[in-house]
């Protein structure tokens, strides 16, 4: 069982050394440096970005930069 099938199993697992899950780590921490450097009235690129991080929002998400995620709710 990878580590990434144990984590999604809420079971103990080590994502130190594992190549998919870092993979999934730094996609992810590019994503939350895109939209922390999004300008402020970018309002539908900043929703597009949430989205694309955390997979799925309400309409009137709203997340003020500095905003930092382990890991995209879409590789859950």
């Amino acid at each position: 069982m990878s580590e990434k099938d144990k984590m999604l199993r809420q079971k103990l697992y080590d994502a130190n050394y594992d190549e998919e899950l870092e993979r999934e780590r730094i996609q992810c921490k590019c994503l939350c440096q895109k939209y922390n450097s999004l300008p402020i009235d970018s309002i539908d690129e900043r929703h597009a970005f949430i989205k694309s991080i955390l997979g799925e929002t309400g309409n009137n998400v709203h997340i003020e930069p500095d905003f930092w995620f382990k890991c995209s709710a879409k590789a859950l």
